[in-house]
């Protein structure tokens, strides 16, 4: 139970770290001056419209998609996963298991 704990609290951290990291600071790294995309200055190019969509709803400023959310979630998920590991590796204690504890054949 312990681990599941540590487990859960690991990988929703860095999943709630990876999202401030890019809404903060990613994301208007990126964009930058959003007027100059409805104004038609800029050409975002493939990998940006596969990450930030433009609509009439924000007034043709860039907006990240869903599958920024996601994306950002997955990379987040696998970063906690690897911090997991070297929490466990490091500063767990290993499970013992006893000889009596074997099953017979």
């Amino acid at each position: 139970m312990k681990r599941f704990l540590a487990f859960n609290i690991v990988i929703g951290g860095a999943i709630l770290i990876s999202h401030l990291v890019n809404y903060l600071i990613v994301v208007p790294c990126v964009i930058g001056n959003g007027c100059d995309y409805d104004a038609g200055k800029c050409d975002g190019g493939k990998v940006f419209e596969l990450l930030f969509e433009q609509s009439s709803d924000t007034g043709y400023h860039p907006e990240p998609t869903l599958f920024n959310f996601f994306f950002v979630t997955l990379i987040g998920a696998m970063v906690g996963i690897c911090i997991f590991k070297i929490i466990v590796h490091y500063r767990l204690p290993k499970r013992k298991v006893s000889q009596n504890c074997a099953r017979k054949t």
